[in-house]
């Protein structure tokens, strides 16, 4: 995943950065030039020409750094998706894994590119911070006094010190935040169902946990953002008060020069733009702890894509085979295999393994196989069929897939539930048609 994160418009975007900061920290040091040679008498039209030109062109490279930023986040958000798309294709052995299923379906549909985009302008946020402090504080350093200098050293040291004391536990409580919110989603998707049907028993168990679940995560997030403020606060005063310090002491001294006065003078509303830049990296960096949980959350995700999971090879309880029962499923695959065609029913109790014997062998045959759940409301067809009913979905589904070249084998799961017998009728020809060229394996009541 990490190869994913940098591209071209990474390079276009952080490259317009650095152009951008340093024409902002030029134009403090030609209006320093221009201070001193308006004062002292001397030629300033130089000096007032390229204080305006770094004023003004700044805007160029900012707005096209911004528009770049975006191209890389979707670049990066597409590739992302990409990724999962091919992890999870042709994995029956997770098919059954719930919990997985609502993380995953959380992830790539909801929480991915808010937290790739927000990492994503994280860096580019820090590298502006990072530049605006540090090629300022290079100018600042150049014309004004050295004291300065020191006080924002010791802003930075200070800073540092709280954020190795901060980053771990706010990195604990962004992931929870993240977690917490994964499920508070997950719930939140089954609204339809359980709302829409009006059952109230449903209704009600619905409602009682999603506002268990949304109370988890409003109250793990504002413990996150109390935590994260906390520091932000610390980071402020330790921040400012050692230059406003020395700022205040150097200038009520009487020992400094007119000019060099005046040009502190008319630098101090920089010199404290350069505080609050660094106490913004230094936010950055504070939140750098959040912004990282929350995308391991995502490599976390992934990474659970890795497993196989487990498909049993055996049932559970009695299985028939066109009437013969049934031992262990590697036979059923093997029986099958050694046929070109035919039509083959599983019949057997709920919970005894049938489902778990058509993954089985979607996992064997792969490619050959087409497998089609009982429930395949979200399988998405070449043909619409959201305006259908049920008989009429499962007939253009059917009438599809077998069109569907280089299958040769049908794995069908209770395909016949809940259909009138109209279409039951029809599905059977269908099915008698298909079984004459390829395998047809049916879950039957």
């Amino acid at each position: 995943m990490k190869n994913i994160l940098f591209n071209r418009h990474a390079a276009l975007s952080l490259g317009l950065v650095v152009i951008h900061q340093s024409l902002i920290a030029l134009s403090a040091f030609f209006l320093t030039q221009l201070i001193t040679a308006y004062q002292t008498g001397e030629p300033f039209s130089a000096s007032l020409f390229w204080y305006l030109f770094c004023m003004i062109t700044p805007f160029l490279p900012g707005c096209l750094s911004l528009v770049q930023m975006q191209k890389w986040s979707n670049h990066v958000h597409q590739h992302f998706i990409e990724m999962v798309r091919k992890k999870c294709f042709a994995r029956p052995g997770i098919y059954t894994d719930i919990n997985l299923r609502n993380s995953i379906e959380s992830v790539i549909s909801r929480n991915s590119f808010p937290i790739l985009s927000g990492f994503i302008a994280f860096i580019q946020g820090s590298l502006t911070f990072l530049l605006n402090s540090g090629l300022s504080l290079i100018v600042i350093g150049i014309i004004l006094p050295n004291e300065l200098i020191f006080g924002y050293l010791l802003s930075v040291v200070i800073s540092i010190v709280s954020i190795v004391f901060l980053h771990k536990p706010i990195a604990r409580e962004t992931k929870k935040v993240e977690e917490t919110f994964s499920d508070y989603g997950s719930g939140l998707a089954k609204i339809w169902s359980n709302a829409i049907l009006g059952n109230v028993q449903n209704f009600d168990s619905w409602s009682n946990r999603v506002t268990q679940a949304g109370n988890r995560y409003y109250e793990q997030s504002l413990k996150q953002t109390g935590l994260q403020q906390t520091g932000n606060l610390l980071l402020g005063v330790f921040t400012l008060l050692p230059t406003a310090y020395l700022v205040y002491s150097t200038l009520v001294s009487g020992t400094l020069d007119p000019a060099v006065a005046a040009a502190i003078i008319v630098n101090l509303t920089r010199v404290f733009h350069i505080l609050n830049s660094l106490g913004t990296l230094i936010y950055q960096l504070l939140d750098w702890s959040s912004v990282k949980a929350s995308y391991q959350f995502l490599f976390d995700i992934v990474r659970d894509l890795e497993n196989d999971g487990h498909i049993a090879d055996a049932p559970v309880r009695s299985i028939k085979l066109n009437g013969a029962e049934i031992s262990g499923y590697a036979a059923v695959a093997k029986q099958l295999t050694e046929v070109n065609c035919g039509r083959f029913t599983l019949r057997g109790e709920n919970g005894s393994g049938k489902s778990t014997l058509l993954l089985y062998l979607k996992k064997h045959f792969a490619n050959d196989a087409f497998y089609l759940p009982a429930s395949m409301n979200e399988l998405v067809w070449n043909a619409e069929t959201g305006p259908l009913s049920t008989g009429q979905r499962m007939l253009t589904a059917l009438q599809e897939i077998t069109t569907y070249p280089n299958i040769k084998y049908f794995l069908l799961d209770e395909w016949d539930a809940n259909l009138d017998k109209e279409n039951k009728v029809k599905i059977h020809e269908i099915l008698d048609e298909l079984s004459k060229k390829a395998v047809v394996l049916e879950v039957r009541h």
